[in-house]
């Protein structure tokens, strides 16, 4: 929205927990992240809100059972004319990738790596 000056970004990480992560606008209309990523349950963080925060999410039906306030929340999901004019930004300003040195962001381990490391952790407990 264009009052807001600070948005959360927040996307259903499964399991009941969140994606989230904190912008905040700048004098030059961007947006520039304030702190890390970090994976949230859901219920504390939605009871956490209040009607100054405005959170943008591809899908509100995750998020509104659990807010205590009248919070905005917006739904927004770029298409790819959307991505590929942020692309297009990007490359005019020189701010190019090599894409043989792009990595994926893992934000957690896969389901089958956490009941891995759990049952590696339960074996090295159970040979104490």
């Amino acid at each position: 929205p264009s009052t807001a000056h600070s948005i959360c970004v927040a996307d259903d990480a499964q399991r009941q927990q969140l994606f989230v992560r904190r912008y905040r606008r700048q004098h030059t209309e961007t947006w520039t992240p304030v702190g890390n990523h970090a994976i949230v349950n859901t219920v504390e963080w939605c009871g956490e809100r209040t009607p100054a925060d405005t959170i943008i999410t591809p899908d509100t039906h995750v998020l509104e059972p659990h807010f205590d306030n009248a919070v905005t929340a917006v739904t927004a999901t770029p298409d790819a004319q959307t991505i590929a004019q942020l692309g297009q930004l990007a490359a005019d300003e020189g701010r190019l990738d090599n894409p043989v040195t792009l990595e994926p962001l893992y934000l957690r381990q896969s389901a089958a790596e956490e009941s891995r490391r759990r049952s590696s952790t339960s074996k090295n407990q159970d040979g104490d």
